[in-house]
């Protein structure tokens, strides 16, 4: 359920209608995602995960559309055996290149992201949040706890994955629009990863400007 109290606190308006994940189908072999950018990797095991979870919206009856594909009751088991196979593909890639230990507590900031249609942006960039991780695998949490201007508490979870010491985040509000970046033992550094963020926005939507999502930049450290 969302929390529109906790969204006006932080200063952020919901765009209607981003309801439909739109993702294409990932079909990476072991020996492609061995091989493979790890950023890539990353965004491609981050997309089957988005994917796995829409479709749990069509077994319950709804229709969702992922990359551009239908997805009804009818339909739902193929499409989940589809991504439940590109998921043990991200699982066994990432058994064999290992990912970075970033479990823990983290603190930090975000700067020019007032306009970045970004809620988990908005959230860290307040003062006295706070950022745990947990991870399993290729899959990471990323929690943000803190309090609003107004000093109402929040703590909302936005999940992603992890390969290698890459990471791609979705923002809780927003599945289409994923931060990404490079961590190391002591910083994490997420930006919004603008091309798949603009092409995945409908126009009638008043998307972010491209200036204003390449202007922000997560910093945490431990």
């Amino acid at each position: 359920m969302r929390n529109w109290a906790l969204m006006a606190g932080l200063g952020f308006a919901l765009v209607p209608g981003l309801i439909a994940a739109k993702v294409p189908s990932p079909e990476v072999s072991l020996e492609k995602a061995l091989s493979m950018p790890a950023a890539e990797l990353a965004a491609t095991c981050n997309r089957a995960t988005v994917a796995s979870k829409y479709v749990e919206l069509a077994r319950a009856g709804g229709t969702v559309n992922i990359g551009g594909r239908r997805v009804t009751a009818r339909n739902a088991d193929a499409v989940a055996a589809e991504m439940e196979a590109q998921l043990e593909v991200c699982r066994a890639a990432v058994e064999k290149r290992g990912v970075a230990d970033i479990a823990g507590a983290w603190a930090g900031n975000a700067t020019g992201c007032e306009r970045a249609g970004s809620m988990l942006a908005q959230a860290a960039g307040e003062p006295g949040t706070t950022v745990r991780f947990e991870q399993n695998g290729t899959e990471i949490a990323m929690t943000l706890s803190g309090k609003t201007k107004d000093g109402q508490e929040y703590s909302f979870p936005a999940p992603g994955t992890i390969v290698d010491h890459y990471i791609a985040v979705r923002d809780p509000i927003n599945s289409d629009y994923i931060l990404q970046g490079e961590a190391t033992e002591v910083s994490i550094v997420l930006r919004p990863d603008t091309q798949a963020i603009l092409a995945a926005w409908p126009a009638w939507a008043s998307p972010p400007q491209p200036a204003d999502l390449s202007s922000c930049v997560i910093s945490l450290h431990r």
